[in-house]
């Protein structure tokens, strides 16, 4: 969780996605005694330099194996 914010990136999002994540930040935010509270948020329709973004951001906690990150560097460099 950065900045208390929780953000789910999907290809399809359902409606029981939307569900089964705000029940589970709920669920946190019950246990917490002192702190702000965490909002998640589920995003999809991301570029591909969005995505490349995200995953350089710290606190990234479970990337599917097919998607790379691509190194900032120019090709043949």
């Amino acid at each position: 969780m950065i900045d208390d914010q929780i953000m789910v990136v999907v290809e399809k999002a359902s409606a029981n996605l939307y569900i089964k994540v705000n029940s589970l930040t709920e669920s946190v935010n019950k246990k917490l005694y002192f702190g702000s509270k965490g909002k998640a948020s589920v995003r999809k329709d991301f570029s591909h330099q969005e995505i490349q973004r995200i995953l350089r951001k710290s606190g990234i906690v479970y990337v599917r194996e097919d998607i790379l990150m691509e190194s900032d560097s120019p090709p043949g460099s």
